[in-house]
């Protein structure tokens, strides 16, 4: 039997495959804490619990890039380590089918929950993606893989407004780039699964077996990277759950009081994503706070929505508070 992770293909325990290498997995455990740590951070910004610059702070700009680039280095690596006697069909189809129903109920999920930044090409549709092309690059020689792949990274800057067409925007090179939660586009990040490709084809993944990761921490990381796909889809379901459970108590005991907690930090995030000043962001969601506990509105949006006559009160706090925002950018 074999378990497909959210980073790679797993070798099948059985005479003549390749065999499964202990820090392969381990790396992609340290990956997945990563992620997890990476948006147990953004869920506290979210409900008011900490002040972290997750979208615009340059040490959570380089974190993400390691943990997103670990985990698409590692597709490449798993990619040669599992088909390089040949490509195996049955189970490249079975995990790509696993990966593409996961990545489209991401899709369908945060397309409900944040429509205007829906996740339309994240870490998933990159994986089964970028697994699916990177076979044309099985049988080339590392060196070739290698600059194949710095030339994808170098091929970001030549984003363009050409490439604002909505049907090609998965391409990275838009400009200027879609509002998304989660965005991995061929270019770049392509690029990492190109470089982890070389490195493997190089022998030096192969040479990480004589580690085994017997230790308790080193099982725990090979645990973990093999179940990584199924951790991705559970954790945000289990801190977003404990935090708002937490807000609850220490802060009301409804959603609207939970609601309210979140309103400021998740304004800001939307606005910025925009494109718009940090001093606009934070007197434009100010502002718009302090309309709507003046109207008393809080109750009325949280649960299910405004009601049309509601509605019309909200869009003039929105446009007044925009329009009063906008004076002291």
């Amino acid at each position: 039997m074999t378990t497909a992770s959210a980073t790679g293909e797993t070798a099948p325990e059985k005479a003549g495959s390749a065999r499964r290498i202990a820090a392969i997995d381990a790396l992609r455990g340290v990956a997945i804490v990563g992620m997890v740590i990476y948006h147990f951070c953004w869920d506290l910004t979210f409900f008011d619990l900490a002040d972290f610059d997750i979208g615009n702070g340059i040490g959570w700009i380089v974190f993400r890039t390691l943990v997103a680039g670990g985990f698409l280095f590692l597709v490449g690596a798993s990619l040669v380590l599992a088909h390089r006697d040949g490509i195996r069909w049955q189970p490249f189809w079975r995990r790509f089918a696993i990966l593409a129903i996961a990545a489209l109920a991401i899709t369908a999920v945060t397309y409900q929950a944040i429509p205007d930044a829906f996740i339309f090409f994240g870490i998933l549709h990159a994986i089964a993606v970028f697994s699916l092309i990177g076979l044309a690059f099985l049988r080339l020689p590392w060196w070739l893989c290698g600059l194949a792949g710095l030339g994808t990274i170098a091929m970001q800057w030549a984003a363009s407004p050409a490439f604002n067409w909505p049907p090609i925007v998965w391409l990275g090179l838009s400009d200027p780039p879609p509002v998304s939660n989660d965005f991995e586009p061929l270019f770049p990040w392509f690029g990492a699964v190109l470089l982890g490709m070389a490195l493997a084809k190089t022998g030096f993944v192969d040479w990480l077996g004589w580690w085994r990761g017997t230790d308790p921490i080193g099982r725990a990381l090979r645990w973990a990277g093999r179940y990584s796909l199924i951790i991705y889809l559970t954790h945000q379901i289990v801190l977003i759950g404990a935090l708002y459970l937490f807000t609850l108590i220490i802060g009301g005991t409804d959603a609207t009081s939970a609601y309210r907690d979140g309103f400021g930090p998740s304004c800001r995030s939307h606005c910025q994503a925009e494109d718009f000043s940090h001093v606009f962001c934070d007197a434009y969601c100010g502002c718009l706070a302090d309309r709507i506990e003046a109207e008393d509105l809080w109750e009325a949006i949280a649960p299910e929505g405004l009601a049309s006559s509601e509605q019309a009160i909200f869009n003039a706090m929105v446009q007044s508070c925009a329009a009063e925002a906008g004076t002291r950018d």
